[in-house]
């Protein structure tokens, strides 16, 4: 059965927002809540600047880690943004899952910035399996 993951509909524009702001580059960040619903998004600046591969900026990455578990919150995934082609992960967004997140525990957001399409997916040992993405 195909697994869902619930976006409150605040999370889903502030993403779909930010993803449009940092055009024509890749935008990241991280996804919050617990594991089948996103209360938010943390955007972390794209230390590529590229509008092919991202790279989470060392120093925010840290501050919102620090701010997300001070807060008691949880980080249950990923985001970042395709302006060119499908957003559908490619294969160095699989590549870095298998590196970063090696047992498949987060979900993996890809987003159109041109549609507002928002997919959802888990990566395990190079596999992808979509989820259902709702609001």
């Amino acid at each position: 059965m195909r697994g869902v993951v619930r976006f409150a509909p605040r999370a889903r524009e502030q993403l779909i927002t930010h993803c449009r702001s940092v055009l024509p580059n890749e935008a990241c960040g991280y996804l919050v809540g617990d594991e089948e619903h996103v209360e938010r998004f943390v955007p972390v600046r794209n230390a590529a600047a590229s509008p092919s591969r991202f790279v989470l900026d060392v120093q925010e990455q840290l501050a919102a880690e620090h701010a997300i578990d001070a807060a008691g919150e949880t980080i249950v995934g990923i985001a970042h943004s395709h302006p060119i082609g499908d957003n559908y992960p490619s294969q160095i967004d699989v590549e870095d899952a298998r590196r970063f997140d090696p047992s498949g525990a987060w979900v993996h957001v890809v987003v159109s910035p041109a549609t507002g399409s928002v997919r959802a997916f888990r990566i395990l040992d190079g596999d992808v399996e979509e989820l259902s993405a709702q609001p």
